[in-house]
């Protein structure tokens, strides 16, 4: 960040047992004092047994030297936004949430003096932070060399020096939370849309959507699939970056999911509606006697989005749809022949295809969304025909960016988007076509398991090896539909 782009910077030193015993920090703006506090829109306290050893073990290293330090023991930088709300100045940590809650644990475990206050609203970290007590106190116990009384008196929270970065402007602090690492944590997308929307909503309901938020779990897999929706269209194609470079995927999820965001309070979802007119003999523009259907309340995948509530409902919708779908809890009712398909017959049993199931799963949430469940079963048989084309037209491996110039060249979403209805859009998949290559069919090869899955799977309709050559695709659609007359009777 630029000189420009800030509005007014404080640099401090100071030391651990200042910070948090609430006392005065002298800056060059006068004093530095309030509460510590973790805002809702940080990531939860995730470190565990690995990082509190290495950090304990360095304390103990160092102030149990037969030489005495020179100079204190150096923690790094804590970023800190300084706020007043209801009278009260907090000191709202922006970065290096996890080292000071840890030197907290161990404080408490200690009984060291000066304990902070801080309140954590956030049940992952609660978890965290009581399971790292119990380890410390037990790693303490086992440790018979170190004697407790011993550390206690020998951890010095004064001695303990770190690089306060004050800033009074939230958009300051949200800035630096996207860019410092200090921590060791590594900032994912998700980690700063969720910072992005929670402080675009009002503080008495940030803590419920925070809540919300961490219900969703782990949110990679999903966004990939909504960047793909998103990013892969006909009229205005944007690369994604290779999962090599996580950096700049980040890059690219913040700008589409944070940055672009429009900022206006309002939850908006736009649906496709069928509106059906009643026969009156007599033109007329008239609403009476109409009737209006639409697939459910959800979100289109392509809409646009507001900062906030929208973007994190728009987020939960499709996290529901992905586990309801995807993540084989099985908890809906009349899919069994869509479950057992994804599940135990083809899609999961395929090996060598990981890039072609995340696209394959990025066209049903995308078609779900769309069209609902109720045809869901033959919608899959007709987008796997295509989404896995790929496996039997190329020779040997199926890169991940063969898999972006798929989705362009064919136009793979935009089928789904543009269909009005489901039969429209089977119709469309149908026409598609695609020349087999006929090499690397042998038993080991992964091509060659790919087609005996396929054989396990349809078996025993139409569709056999002899005259795979020449008619593997023909064969292949004549058992899609034979699969699909026989889940409709």
């Amino acid at each position: 960040m630029s000189q420009g782009e800030i509005n007014e910077l404080q640099v401090v030193s100071c030391d651990v047992d200042a910070l948090f015993s609430n006392s005065a920090i002298s800056t060059k703006n006068g004093i530095l004092e309030g509460q510590l506090f973790i805002p809702e829109y940080q990531r939860p306290y995730t470190w565990g047994e690995k990082e509190v050893n290495r950090l304990v073990g360095d304390l103990i290293a160092y102030f149990s030297s037969e030489k005495p330090p020179e100079h204190q023991y150096y923690l790094g930088s804590v970023i800190i936004h300084q706020s007043i709300v209801d009278g009260v100045t907090r000191l709202n940590v922006i970065d290096g949430q996890q080292r000071l809650t840890t030197l907290a644990i161990l404080a408490y475990v200690l009984g060291l003096p000066n304990q902070p206050r801080i309140t954590y609203t956030s049940p992952s970290s609660q978890q965290q932070i009581a399971a790292n007590v119990q380890w410390l106190k037990t790693w303490l116990a086992d440790n018979r060399e170190i004697e407790h009384c011993d550390l206690k008196a020998l951890i010095k929270l004064e001695q303990i020096n770190i690089t306060l970065v004050i800033t009074e402007s939230e958009d300051d602090a949200y800035r630096f939370f996207e860019t410092q690492n200090t921590g060791g944590v590594r900032l994912n997308g998700a980690d700063i849309i969720k910072a992005h929307h929670l402080r675009a909503i009002e503080e008495k309901y940030q803590d419920s959507y925070a809540k919300q938020w961490e219900s969703l779990g782990e949110l990679t897999p999903l966004i990939d699939a909504i960047m793909k929706v998103r990013y892969w269209q006909a009229f205005r194609f944007k690369s994604l970056p290779t999962h090599r470079k996580p950096h700049l995927v980040k890059t690219e999820i913040v700008k589409e999911l944070a940055e672009s965001c429009l900022n206006q309070p309002v939850n908006v979802a736009y649906r496709t509606v069928q509106v059906t007119k009643p026969h009156t003999g007599v033109a007329t523009n008239s609403l009476s006697g109409i009737q209006i259907n639409n697939i459910d309340n959800g979100y289109a995948m392509r809409q646009p989005l507001n900062s906030g509530i929208n973007t994190i409902d728009y987020l939960s919708y499709f996290a529901q749809l992905q586990h309801d779908l995807l993540l084989n809890e099985r908890t809906l009712a009349n899919l069994d022949a869509f479950y057992d398909f994804y599940f135990n017959d083809v899609i999961q049993k395929l090996d060598g295809t990981a890039y072609l199931k995340k696209l394959f799963d990025s066209t049903l949430l995308l078609y779900v969304s769309q069209f609902g469940l109720t045809q869901l079963h033959e919608a899959a048989l007709w987008l796997f025909r295509m989404v896995y084309s790929p496996r039997v037209i190329n020779q040997k491996t199926v890169k991940e960016s063969s898999i972006q110039s798929f989705a362009r060249d064919n136009k793979l979403f935009d089928f789904i988007v543009l269909s009005y209805t489901h039969e429209q859009l089977i119709g469309w998949l149908k026409e598609y076509s695609y020349t087999f290559e006929g090499s690397n069919l042998d038993d080991k090869k992964v091509k060659g398991r790919f087609i005996i899955r396929l054989e396990n799977f349809f078996k025993p309709k139409t569709f056999t090896r002899e005259t795979i050559q020449t008619s593997f695709d023909k064969q292949l659609c004549q058992a899609i539909q034979s699969k699909v007359n026989e889940a409709q009777t």
